[in-house]
């Protein structure tokens, strides 16, 4: 099977928090895009469920993103955040963020200058 996805890929690290109704889980981010997010979650949480995404792309950013997503795919986490994050989300935005990627390539770069 081919590549299927439409938007690049950022390597970045950050906090978000998904709502689903009244329950809010705390991931880490792990790969985005302008299309979505990649987490590592303490919780499971049902693919085709709506949320509402809430990061900040940096410590020193002041602007705060929510957006309305959906769990496309849920995964056991097989790295080494495991213990504390079991498993993996997948997140579409709905809808996409072109907004956000100029954004998430400069906090790629940052996190690749401090390595």
């Amino acid at each position: 099977m081919g590549e299927r996805r439409t938007h690049v890929r950022y390597i970045v690290w950050f906090p978000v928090t998904l709502t689903a109704g009244d329950a809010q889980v705390g991931t880490i981010c792990r790969d985005a895009s302008s299309g979505g997010l990649l987490v590592s979650s303490p919780a499971l949480l049902d693919p085709q469920l709506s949320v509402s995404c809430s990061f900040r792309l940096s410590m020193d950013a002041s602007d705060d993103f929510s957006t309305p997503g959906r769990v496309l795919r849920a995964d056991p986490n097989a790295d080494d955040l495991g213990l504390v994050f079991p498993y993996r989300l997948a997140i579409a935005f709905e809808p996409p963020r072109p907004d956000i990627e100029e954004l998430l390539r400069h906090a790629e770069t940052r996190l690749r200058q401090a390595r």
